[in-house]
């Protein structure tokens, strides 16, 4: 296109306008496209609502974020124009104009590349332009205008981007009059003297922001790199192209490494095959070792020792324990998986902290189970570490034979509960739940899965009073995330139904927790964090299995607006709670999800996971999630899956006992804490009220957040575990293998 012809040349300097950029059809696109992007992508500001595709712009940098294909598709039809010296654009403001909305008169101002470029879409609009009389004020008598056409294209550059100030009457109809200097450009239907009554106008700021934080993410990881720059010239480029090469150097040169396993008998070490195969080649050098540290190398330890290959490989010796234990019947744990996972954590934990990138594991005939923990100890939370402080991303692979399945099955397993871990430790008031309804959509839409957000009117319209009561003590919008997964294979069985607690900060709310509690409660939303998780691990692996979740996501907070003691409020089926302590909060919101979740899909099975109790934390110590179910085999199902995993269930009462405990006051139907002091089973005895089906409920307080027990090599115990997504995932892969039909 020569932008020439399209100069507007009785305003200068600088202004081109193209009447028609866009096609009809190209127009009904971007409209079908903007009003289908996800409820909480939309900003309101003012009385006008935006939404923001890039990132958000900010004096200090903005932190970039990929644009959609069908958004890029225009930011690369600008690029061909050659406005911003070879600078590509990477930022979009959407900006939805009704009748009778406008902008007061601004600039653009100096965060943007001094070209900005305007996609009109839906209706026309008449934009002014204002002489700028002091530093922070203009004349409010437009001194010239513009005639935005639907479809058309508006660039500005220089004093007109840079000295007079633009802006939108807020009127409902526009008077086309000789102010208008690019009249001419326009189509005929618009002539002096007419007066067009607008409709809904939409808007594609489309510009350049030399100032960047680049987020790259990784969906299969889910470790975010930051690349900082502040250059403007191809910044981003650079620091990639550094990074790349830093990290081949590493990798390349003295950083790799080889966890090898031997096993404890009796005095004496047995080598693993892979082991007996380094040896062979080293001389023998690994046997030596062993003599030394014999009363040293015990099952959960490693060792790093050198000068074994030729190559300089470092070599992390590790205990695998007994060969062959087998299923230990009172542990309720296959020690064979188990013990690999713990031995193959602390070698990659012993090799990461000497630096070492690229890692080979001894699988030693379990490589589910070694892929899994050489994960989830490979991980490391980073996300507000200057990246020259930061260690580099770890690249795992199998000793020997190329991967198997069972690597790659081990490998999804712990990648998606390091997401979950992830998800449980950003700090609050960056994963907020918008943020939170954010990376669902953005990890499990691309897996196939459907995901839907609901915000606060949607929640209030369906009158779920007993979660509005939680939400309304924040500032932060609650939201409903729905997912589906409907994978090929699963038929038209009726579908598994996952509720989830997704509570991202827990202040105790009137009942306030004390600063000590507080400490890891952004982590109230690990029960989310889980079945979100273990979402992602089902479409990875096509598990045909039919699943519906429900989320409840919100803040407890305290305010002049939150929930008090003695509040009563009614839940979606009806029933009457009293609030009897606002730090019982997760039972609330969670009652309404299942309920609704339950009248909507008519599931087979209901299972629920949340960081329910602190009373489940007190009776196992940490050492095991608590698991209530009406269902036996469900319970056998989910022990079974536990011992495989390495994250066990215990199973507690649900008895009358406890539900007479909260439905004693004949004046509502129930009490929100009750009079016992038993409180895990307190609460599922009030959660048993909501569910009319076959039922799980998992109380994962005390392994969801911050590992209270000794916490094993492969998890860091200072941060969030994201247990127990791989027992959840592994029980949904077993019932759709065992019971395929039904």
């Amino acid at each position: 296109m020569c932008l020439a012809k399209h100069h507007v040349k009785t305003v200068d300097p600088t202004a081109y306008y193209v009447s028609e950029f866009i096609s009809v059809t190209e127009e009904k696109s971007i409209l079908n496209n903007i009003y289908a992007s996800p409820k909480p992508k939309w900003t309101q500001l003012s009385n006008r609502r935006l939404q923001n595709w890039g990132g958000i712009p900010h004096n200090k940098g903005m932190v970039a974020e990929t644009i959609p294909k069908w958004l890029d598709t225009y930011l690369q039809k600008i690029h061909k124009l050659d406005l911003m010296c070879d600078k590509k654009p990477n930022h979009v403001l959407i900006n939805e104009y009704l009748p009778g909305q406008g902008i007061l008169p601004h600039l653009d101002g100096s965060l943007f590349y001094p070209t900005i470029t305007t996609i009109s879409v839906g209706s026309h609009i008449v934009l002014n332009f204002y002489e700028p009389i002091s530093q922070d004020e203009a004349n409010l008598k437009p001194q010239f205008s513009f005639l935005l056409e639907p479809r058309s294209l508006l660039i500005l550059q220089d004093q007109l981007f840079s000295r007079f100030l633009h802006g939108i009457e807020e009127i409902e109809e526009d008077n086309i009059n000789a102010s208008i200097q690019n009249l001419d450009m326009c189509s005929e239907a618009y002539k002096t003297g007419m007066c067009i009554p607008r409709a809904t106008r939409v808007s594609l700021t489309i510009r350049h922001v030399p100032k960047t934080s680049a987020f790259k993410l990784n969906i299969a990881r889910r470790r975010i790199i930051r690349h900082y720059c502040a250059t403007v010239q191809d910044c981003n480029e650079k620091e990639d192209k550094k990074t790349k090469e830093q990290t081949q150097s590493s990798v390349s040169g003295n950083k790799k490494g080889v966890v090898l396993g031997v096993y404890e008998d009796g005095d004496k070490f047995g080598l693993s095959t892979a082991t007996e195969d380094i040896n062979q080649k080293s001389g023998g050098k690994l046997c030596k070792y062993l003599d030394n540290l014999s009363c040293e190398l015990k099952l959960g330890k490693a060792f790093v020792v050198t000068e074994v290959l030729s190559d300089g490989t470092c070599v992390a010796l590790t205990s695998f324990g007994k060969r062959d234990p087998g299923y230990n019947k009172l542990e309720e744990l296959n020690e064979a998986k188990e013990n690999v996972r713990l031995g193959v954590g602390a070698g990659v934990a012993a090799l990461r902290d000497r630096g070492v990138l690229d890692i080979a594991v001894d699988a030693a005939d379990q490589p589910q189970a070694a892929a899994e923990a050489a994960h989830l100890a490979a991980w490391g939370f980073q996300e507000f570490k200057a990246p020259e402080s930061r260690k580099g991303e770890a690249k795992l692979s199998p000793f020997g034979p190329s991967e198997s399945e069972d690597w790659a099955l081990g490998c999804i397993l712990g990648e998606s509960q390091n997401w979950a871990r992830y998800l449980s430790d950003m700090p609050a008031n960056i994963m907020t739940p918008i943020e939170l309804a954010q990376e669902a959509l953005n990890v499990l839409c691309p897996l196939g899965v459907q995901v839907t957000v609901r915000e606060r009117s949607w929640i209030e319209a369906q009158r779920m009073e007993a979660f509005l009561a939680v939400a309304r003590g924040s500032c932060e919008p609650p939201v409903l995330i729905e997912c589906q997964y409907r994978p090929p294979g699963a038929g038209d069985r009726p579908p598994v139904l996952l509720g989830a607690k997704g509570v991202t900060f827990d202040s105790g709310g009137m009942c306030l927790k004390r600063a000590s509690e507080m400490s890891e409660n952004r982590g109230s939303m690990a029960g989310a964090a889980v079945v979100l998780a273990a979402l992602r691990a089902l479409a990875l692996t096509k598990t045909p299995i039919n699943v519906n979740v429900v989320i409840p996501v919100c803040e407890n907070m305290v305010s002049g607006q939150c929930m008090k003691v003695g509040d009563v409020v009614t839940a979606l089926n009806g029933k009457s709670i009293q609030i009897e302590d606002t730090d019982m909060e997760g039972r609330l919101m969670m009652a309404d999800a299942l309920v609704y979740g339950q009248v909507l899909h008519k599931p087979a099975l209901v299972l629920d996971v949340a960081t329910l109790t602190h009373g489940v934390l007190l009776a196992t110590g940490g050492g095991a999630f608590g698991c209530f179910s009406n269902n036996d085999g469900a319970w056998a199902a989910m022990q079974h899956a536990g011992a495989i995993s390495g994250d066990r269930p215990w199973r507690l009462p649900l008895w009358d006992y406890y539900h007479r405990e909260i439905d004693n006051d004949p004046a509502v139907d129930l009490r929100n804490r009750g009079s016992g002091s038993a409180t895990p089973c307190a609460g599922a005895a009030f959660l048993k009220n909501f569910i009319c089906s076959d039922w799980v409920h998992l109380d994962i307080t005390g392994v969801g957040k911050l590992a209270h027990a000794r916490a094993p090599p492969y998890l860091n115990p200072s941060r969030m575990t994201g247990r127990p997504t791989r027992t959840l995932a592994t029980f949904l892969m077993n019932a759709a293998k065992q019971h395929p039909g039904k």
